[in-house]
């Protein structure tokens, strides 16, 4: 099963790009500040995936969150 990384994935594009890679068989890494928000897009998604919160204002910690989530 292929996978992807969703950076912004609580609105928008990121969000409706999230749908349409669940419903293409991936595994989707689903991350933005709005927890709230991919919560509950990850209850509409066909696919497993896994949530986690990154606000990428700060740089310093954007590597670490996403080798310690999805990696």
């Amino acid at each position: 099963m292929k996978k992807a990384i969703i950076i912004g994935a609580s609105s928008g594009i990121g969000k409706e790009l999230a749908k349409i890679l669940s419903n293409e068989n991936y595994i989707v890494g689903l991350a933005a500040r709005r927890l709230h928000l991919l919560e509950n897009l990850q209850r509409e998604l066909k696919n497993k995936s896994i949530v986690t919160y990154i606000d990428i204002s700060k740089y310093n910690e954007i590597e670490e969150t996403l080798a310690r989530q999805f990696f």
